[in-house]
């Protein structure tokens, strides 16, 4: 587990550093607890890297992969099929914090290959089971989400591809958490300096609105059917 960890660390940091900056990493921040596989070469990413993990038994290492920020989109996307979700989430939290970076973006050459990991990235978000709802990595994809998503819009700005996307990502989006990253990523999208004009965004906007969930009207719940003690029937 922890070469793999290593492996999605090395990658990203890696990604970063080629394009000219690093940035140190935080060390005061509230931690949680994690746990490790058992027999972590029965997962997915156990299997692919069985060859090299087994030539050094009980050791670690850093598996540099060379190719830039379109090589590092095709490993995550091997990255979000992980049977470990907290490795699954927090590999496509870390990969979509450094795409985010202006710099990474400037090197890029696939946008397309780019947009399809990060609609991947959300279907993943959003049809995670309830119980991965409590996961910390689920939540740090969304944060990333919401923090990275204006800087790629605002960089593939070229022929409106990233605002496209951006536009019918948030006309399908039904899950409320995705729907909230979404909405931060609108008004972060409104204040960037990058900003792309308030007539544009107010079309987003009215696309994201106009795909809301309509409220329930209460005079159709029947008694008992709702939830709580006032819809239950008395006698």
């Amino acid at each position: 587990m922890k070469s793999l960890m290593l492996i999605v660390a090395s990658f990203c940091s890696c990604a970063v550093v080629l394009t000219g900056g690093c940035a140190s990493a935080p060390l005061d921040f509230p931690r949680t607890e994690s746990f490790a596989f058992m027999s972590p070469q029965e997962t997915a990413l156990g299997r692919n890297f069985h060859p090299q993990t087994s030539a050094h038994p009980g050791e670690t290492g850093v598996y540099l992969l060379p190719g830039g920020p379109d090589a590092l989109v095709a490993r995550a996307e091997l990255w979000l099929e992980s049977d470990d979700r907290e490795l699954c989430f927090g590999a496509a939290a870390l990969t979509i914090e450094v795409l985010g970076d202006a710099r990474v973006l400037a090197t890029l050459r696939e946008s397309e290959l780019l947009l399809a990991y990060l609609s991947h990235a959300v279907e993943k978000v959003a049809k995670a089971p309830r119980a991965a709802e409590r996961s910390e990595g689920r939540r740090r994809v969304l944060t990333s989400l919401a923090v990275s998503l204006p800087k790629v819009i605002a960089t593939l700005r070229s022929g409106e591809r990233g605002l496209r996307w951006f536009e019918e990502a948030c006309a399908a989006a039904s899950h409320p958490d995705v729907r909230k990253a979404f909405s931060q990523a609108l008004v972060r999208l409104s204040n960037s300096p990058h900003a792309l004009g308030s007539n544009v965004i107010d079309k987003v906007r009215e696309v994201f609105e106009g795909s809301a969930k309509p409220l329930r009207d209460p005079t159709l719940v029947r008694p008992g059917t709702g939830r709580g003690r006032r819809s239950r029937n008395h006698r």
